[in-house]
């Protein structure tokens, strides 16, 4: 009889803790930062959603309007839309040019594809050096795979660094804010 009671009282947390979870999650959907722009909206969560769908026509002009209001992590999801070409035409500037704004607002994953840009020379001129900045960013910055990812690359990049140069590349780490409001453009 007391193991029956412990099973319904567990049942009645289970469903108040759910209950619980679902008005916290409905909170987070209709709150954005402003500053930010990471909390999930309901509409950055619908773009997801689409795309998951491969209706990624409604998910691209859901992520515009997002973009346009600041959202960095649809900055992020134009440049991979951009970059397969998922219902768009495949635009590698453009892809580079949403990346980027990630990238510069802090996004460690769009830093490890920016630093890709840069040692490729896709988009612009190559740049090893520019390439180690955005690499020591995301590892830096980054949690998980990401930081994981960039520290395994950057073990073999610093050491063909002049030892000047990775200073100066330090420092610059060391200094660096994300930038919100981006109107550079990553060729420019």
């Amino acid at each position: 009889m007391e193991k029956r009671s412990v099973s319904r009282y567990g049942s009645i947390a289970v469903i108040g803790l759910s209950i619980v979870l679902l008005l916290v999650f409905q909170t987070l959907g209709r709150t954005q930062v402003s500053d930010r722009g990471d909390v999930p909206q309901p509409s950055y969560l619908a773009a997801m959603d689409a795309y998951g769908r491969g209706e990624y026509t409604l998910a691209h002009d859901l992520f515009i309007a997002l973009a346009q209001k600041g959202n960095v992590d649809a900055k992020a999801m134009l440049g991979v839309l951009y970059f397969h070409g998922h219902g768009i035409e495949a635009d590698r500037v453009k892809s580079a040019i949403w990346f980027y704004q990630a990238a510069r607002a802090g996004r460690p994953a769009a830093q490890l594809v920016i630093r890709k840009l840069y040692l490729s020379g896709e988009g612009r001129t190559a740049d090893r050096d520019e390439a180690a900045f955005w690499l020591m960013l995301a590892r830096d910055r980054g949690e998980g795979d990401v930081s994981e990812s960039a520290a395994s690359v950057l073990a073999k990049v610093l050491p063909t660094l002049k030892p000047s140069i990775r200073t100066d590349i330090e420092n610059r780490v060391g200094l660096w804010r994300p930038v919100m409001a981006d109107h550079e453009t990553f060729g420019s």
